[in-house]
């Protein structure tokens, strides 16, 4: 396991926690797909698969916030909807030169060194804010799962 639930922040919107425990888990599955690639070299097909789902999944997920701050009149919005269009850039900038080399490490590298301490620095800082602006300023939901 790449990422534990327990290593992610809560938020003060169930929806939002609910979603991001969703990201955890589907990361987990291409990145044990990934070390049995590394392992097996075989069968680039399901790394593909999951990750187009992953890539579907998270334009899902960050849409799902957008409508959110738009019809919540966040003011952030523009920041926050910047880092969503970077992130999934990069997501298929990464896809792309993976399905071109089939080098395993550059998913690897960027599965280990780059998702965990991006997700688990967007949710404490742009995604708490922002659930909190929705919540009209509710405190986090700290603890719950």
């Amino acid at each position: 396991m790449l990422i534990s639930h327990e290593e992610i922040p809560q938020v003060s919107q169930n929806f939002m926690n609910d979603t991001h425990k969703e990201d955890v888990d589907i990361i987990n599955t291409i990145f044990e797909a990934i070390l049995t690639f590394e392992k097996e070299n075989k069968d680039p097909e399901t790394i593909d698969t999951l990750y187009k789902e992953w890539i579907a999944h998270t334009i899902d997920h960050f849409t799902t916030e957008e409508v959110e701050m738009i019809e919540s009149e966040f003011h952030a919005f523009p920041m926050h909807k910047g880092e969503h269009d970077r992130v999934l850039a990069q997501m298929n900038e990464v896809f792309e030169a993976w399905q071109k080399s089939r080098d395993i490490q550059v998913l690897k590298v960027y599965f280990i060194e780059v998702i965990p301490q991006w997700l688990n620095s967007h949710i404490s800082t742009m995604d708490a804010v922002t659930a909190n602006h929705i919540g009209g300023g509710m405190m986090p939901a700290y603890g719950h799962m």
